[in-house]
């Protein structure tokens, strides 16, 4: 057995191993929801990127989506 060999076979056999160690807490993860009455707060800035949020909201887009949205607030500066 070459050294790439063996060295492909033991990345093999690792990444089985670490897919097996997570697979329960992977489990874990698919029963916790949100709250009910949790409410999304959005802010944006003034820049185009913004628009698809802003129509979303303007639109009903989150409410269709089962998301209970504020309107979205107007943030001045990058910090």
């Amino acid at each position: 057995m070459s050294r790439r060999d063996f060295l492909l076979d033991s990345l093999a056999v690792g990444g089985l191993a670490a897919s097996f160690g997570l697979a329960p807490s992977m489990s874990a993860w698919a029963g916790i929801q949100p709250p009910d009455d949790e409410v999304v707060r959005i802010g944006y800035l003034p820049i185009t990127d913004a628009t698809v949020l802003l129509v979303a909201h303007a639109k009903g887009f989150f409410e269709e989506e089962g998301l209970k949205a504020e309107r979205p607030t107007l943030i001045r500066g990058w910090s």
